[in-house]
């Protein structure tokens, strides 16, 4: 499956999509995130589902900052996810260092409220378990 939607820069972070992978670089740190990750993330979520896919590599190695409000707008596109009927939900593979404490607690996050998040290390490649990450 190849994602096609519009991407979105600014000054502090890139959000785009190469073929199954979702790349999100910089610093998450608008006060109201909606008009920007949460845009992308609908439209993410939209693509997916058009498309039948069944799974999304989201690559968070470059974000080096995230607030509460755009950690809400990521638990608020993996609810949608949530509300899927069972042969229509996404499998999502995220790519993170353990070390950044913006990426582990995201992922951590992520990974605690939908079953269907994998966290992989960026290092090692090894999948990590959630619940040991240090955050």
């Amino acid at each position: 499956m190849r994602i096609v939607i519009p991407s979105i820069r600014t000054e502090k972070m890139t959000l785009v999509a190469e073929e199954q992978t979702v790349k999100i670089k910089g610093r998450l740190d608008v006060q109201f995130p909606k008009q920007t990750l949460g845009l992308f993330l609908d439209n993410l979520h939209k693509e997916v589902c058009k498309k039948n896919g069944d799974m999304i590599y989201l690559d968070i190695t470059e974000l080096s900052y995230v607030n509460s409000a755009s950690i809400r707008e990521f638990l608020s596109w993996l609810l949608f996810v949530l509300k899927l009927p069972e042969g229509q939900k996404y499998n999502v593979y995220v790519k993170l260092s353990q070390e950044e404490i913006c990426q582990a607690s995201l992922g951590k996050s992520l990974a605690l409220l939908y079953n269907r998040v994998a966290l992989f290390d960026v290092e090692t490649n090894e999948r990590l378990d959630p619940k040991l990450l240090k955050v």
